[in-house]
């Protein structure tokens, strides 16, 4: 109750001097309804770590459901046409929590005072949970040198801290205090998401810029509203209310909710899949299954990860475990499965998807064991349960995406297109036609040549000049453009056989977890033998080259299936005796340099990320300065309808624009049906003014044109100009 009064008084008087409102503003939001919610429902026995991440996710769900109603709601009863707005939030969030409040403070009459219990630490656990505090410092403070156009010397300390921390956590792992590991390993997820997110002062990412814009959308109208804007983004209460009540509250601009609030939250998971894996692993085995789910591509590389996904991602391990735990102990109120589940729904879309059919083998699989009479009469109540819990989200499902958001002619097509896809695995056509099948590569390849491709693209793209000479566009070389072929190779071959033993790793790791089927919970080992089916199922059919990112489903996979895959290491390791351990402990280390491709720094800029330098591919293709935002504010603002070439990937920039609109006119080829009469504006970003190129993708191939500077400066009006992009007309 106090800590409500002070948050209201900071937001009504707008007291946000060193930050107060926006940080108390965020910790309440993201504690305070969810704690009321756990009192509520009298979950108790639990652990610290685990009541944490609890209060943590039904908090978020309390806030997209809660922000739907009120956004239904008020204009409904002609309160306000404009719900989603500060004093209407504020008011009908206040009134939900002083009744959350009071069924509380009802239900909880028996409660003993809290009592906190502090542990006593030696100096080498206060050593162990001091040092990791200072890796997001250093993954923020490296960002930021880097976005002034400094050395990534402090993202390398970061990264070489983190190596060494876990190896010595290793080595030292059997005198260390077990709430090290989960407070460690959240310390080491968040830096290494923070080392992505941070940089750049806007959001350096495709698909965090589109769902920026739907934000925005809902921020500048007051009003979540989808049949004005029917798209699969728009269905999503992870973008289109989460970020916008964060932002009412905390007085912050969506750029910091996105890349530093949506950070906090998803770094979150490595305490969840933690307490899940130690309710059935030793800590060795789940202190290394969450390295290796926080050490891949899709998590160090953040913009590989859009943050609708990261909600849903913390709902989706949230609701395994408390699916599980409510199955196994009732100890967990068997309503948290049904909040979870349904706040996955309204989050992403394929993170659904997949689950329903995860779910769906789940169910395949405990009807068969039903068919045994001993497992019927013991398991019997179990199936129940899990049956209403599936049944409630496909219900939910169909509801939300076919009758509320009536984006579900999306998904049907997009099922129509990867049955044909998968029965043409099996045509003669295709078994004599392509020799590599699936996911890794589609089916529907064209066979033309790269070179012609090349050729083909840039003959629709031939301009003529005022003096009626014809010319092209050309092909370039990426500024700074560092080749070591040698030094190269050898990392590709590294890369490739980390690869291959993370592959045979979960091959040598059935085994270790077949036999401990007797061990491990019937429905939890019922659960990975579902997940691992629907991975194989993605895998080895092109089902996932369609819509789904390849390196996401196996993120998600790994909910589930890491600690098969330290299984296999350590049974690959038992070839160095005593030390396989280390080996798991190196491996993983040079699994996480060699997939977020530090290695390449000096010998291939093609392959150097965006978070590590100022230079190579990724960092012309995505990064946005400030003079981008500026040029595209300028062009958004300008009124009557607009048609703009600009090539693909600036196209972003404008849904980073507060302006943006989504019926503008932008031709995502900067030469765009030219001709000599074109009146289009033509947006030159920083890639296209200062890299002198224009990044283009040709069958999965990004190649570089030169960017035709001479000939816009001769032939077209340049009508804006900030030194670090321009605008043609």
């Amino acid at each position: 109750m106090a800590f409500l009064i002070l948050v209201n008084i900071l937001v009504f008087f707008n007291l946000n001097q060193f930050y107060f409102r926006a940080i108390l503003g965020f910790i309440f939001l993201v504690t305070i309804p969810g704690l009321l919610i756990m009192l509520m429902l009298k979950i108790r026995e639990v652990g610290f770590w685990e009541y944490l991440v609890y209060t943590v996710g039904l908090s978020i769900s309390f806030i997209m459901f809660a922000g739907l109603a009120v956004n239904w709601i008020l204009p409904w009863l002609n309160i306000t046409d404009k719900p989603l707005s500060l004093y209407p939030i504020l008011t009908c969030f206040n009134l939900f929590l002083l009744v959350f409040w009071l069924v509380a403070f009802i239900r909880n009459q028996d409660l003993k005072p809290l009592e906190v219990k502090y542990s006593k630490l030696d100096l080498l656990n206060r050593i162990f949970f001091i040092v990791p505090m200072s890796f997001p410092v250093l993954s923020i403070l490296g960002a930021f040198l880097l976005n002034n156009h400094g050395t990534n010397i402090l993202t390398m300390i970061m990264l070489g801290g983190i190596a060494v921390y876990v190896l010595l956590l290793t080595i030292y792992r059997k005198r260390l205090n077990e709430n090290v590991y989960p407070w460690a390993l959240w310390m080491i997820g968040l830096s290494l998401l923070l080392m992505g997110s941070m940089r750049g002062w806007f959001l350096s990412t495709t698909d965090a810029n589109l769902e920026f814009a739907f934000s925005n959308l809902s921020l500048n109208n007051g009003f979540w509203n989808f049949f004005n804007l029917q798209n699969g983004y728009n269905a999503m209460l992870s973008i289109t209310i989460l970020p916008v009540i964060l932002s009412l509250f905390s007085e912050i601009s969506l750029y910091i909710i996105t890349k530093v609030f949506f950070v906090i939250i998803f770094s979150l998971i490595s305490i969840i899949l933690y307490t899940l894996f130690r309710k059935y692993f030793s800590i060795k085995i789940s202190f290394f299954s969450i390295l290796l789910f926080i050490f891949q591509p899709t998590f160090t590389g953040w913009h590989f990860f859009p943050p609708r996904q990261q909600i849903a991602f913390i709902m989706l391990s949230l609701f395994i475990l408390s699916l599980i735990k409510s199955i196994e102990t009732g100890k967990i109120n068997k309503f948290l499965p049904i909040i979870f589940g349904i706040s996955i729904i309204v989050s992403h879309y394929s993170t659904m998807f997949i689950l329903i059919i995860t779910l769906g083998i789940f169910l395949i699989l405990n009807l068969i064991l039903l068919l045994n009479k001993e497992y019927r009469t013991k398991y019997s109540p179990q199936y129940k349960q899990i049956s209403r819990v599936i049944l409630i989200l496909v219900i939910f499902s169909f509801f939300w995406y076919s009758q509320i958001t009536s984006v579900s002619d999306s998904f049907i097509e997009r099922g129509k297109n990867n049955f044909i896809r998968f029965y043409d695995l099996f045509s003669q056509e295709q078994k004599l036609g392509n020799e590599q099948l699936g996911a890794f590569n589609p089916l529907s390849r064209p066979t033309i040549s790269l070179s012609d491709e090349i050729n083909n693209y840039k003959e629709k793209f031939i301009f003529e000049n005022n003096s009626g000479i014809k010319e092209s566009l050309q092909i370039s070389s990426l500024p700074n453009n560092i080749q070591n072929y040698s030094l190269s190779n050898i990392f590709n071959k590294l890369q490739f056989t980390l690869l291959v033993i993370f592959s045979l790793s979960f091959i040598f790791g059935l085994y270790p977890l077949f036999k401990m089927r007797k061990i491990i919970d019937t429905q939890f080992y019922l659960l990975i033998l579902s997940s691992i089916i629907v991975a194989g199922l993605f895998i080895v059919t092109p089902l996932s080259s369609s819509g789904y990112n390849l390196n996401r489903l196996i993120q998600q996979s790994l909910i589930l299936l890491a600690p098969i895959s330290i299984y296999g290491l350590l049974v690959i390791g038992s070839l160095f005796r005593k030390y396989k351990e280390i080996f798991v402990c190196i491996f993983l280390i040079l699994f996480l340099f060699s997939l977020t491709n530090v290695f390449y720094l000096y010998s291939d800029s093609e392959k150097v990320q965006l978070r590590f330098a100022n230079f190579g591919k990724n960092y012309w293709m995505e990064f946005v300065p400030k003079s981008d935002i500026y040029s595209a504010n300028w062009l958004m603002k300008l009124e009557g309808d607009k048609q703009i070439n600009i090539d693909f990937y600036s196209h972003f920039r404008f849904y980073s624009s507060q302006y943006f609109l989504f019926n503008a006119g932008l031709h995502k080829e900067i030469f765009y049906s030219y001709n000599p009469d074109n009146k289009n504006y033509i947006y030159s970003s920083s890639t296209n003014k200062i890299g002198g190129i224009i990044p283009k993708s040709i069958s999965g191939i990004y190649i570089p044109f030169e960017f035709p500077q001479k000939f816009l400066d001769e032939n077209k009006n340049n009508i804006y100009d900030n030194g670090g992009s321009e605008v043609f007309k």
